[in-house]
């Protein structure tokens, strides 16, 4: 790993928290012995990222529909979904510690191979989204 992959890496390792990312709707199962689906439920789990305040380069990769003022940047060392197109899931949603909350709006592959670089949204959680 070269010195500035070190760099990259200690910087943002010093902005780490941890967050808890909801997922509204876990997958669904099929029960075969009765022959009914069961709706999945929402579930959540523990991650250490940094959220940052986003670039204006950045800005640039983010679709305009999906640009608003809350906008953040995630760099996590774990994989977070986004909408995934042609399926019923939704993205998942960040709860910081202070209680705000930002939906995930597009997700990049690792970061020079660290990091997985992600945008989200400030965003407020509709009744039975989120996990208890």
């Amino acid at each position: 790993m070269g010195q500035r992959n070190l760099l990259v890496r200690r910087a943002i390792r010093r902005r780490y928290e941890t967050y808890v990312i909801h997922t509204p709707n876990a997958t669904d199962s099929w029960d075969s012995s009765t022959g009914r689906r069961s709706k999945g439920v929402p579930t959540k789990r523990d991650i250490k990222a940094a959220l940052i305040n986003v670039s204006d380069e950045d800005l640039q990769l983010v679709p305009e529909g999906d640009r608003t003022e809350g906008i953040r940047t995630l760099y996590s060392e774990e994989e977070v979904f986004t909408v995934q197109e042609g399926t019923d899931t939704s993205a998942e949603i960040l709860e910081t510690p202070d209680g705000k909350y930002y939906k995930l709006i597009r997700r990049h592959d690792r970061f020079q191979g660290l990091f997985y670089k992600s945008f989200c949204g400030l965003y407020s959680p509709k009744p039975n989204e989120l996990a208890p």
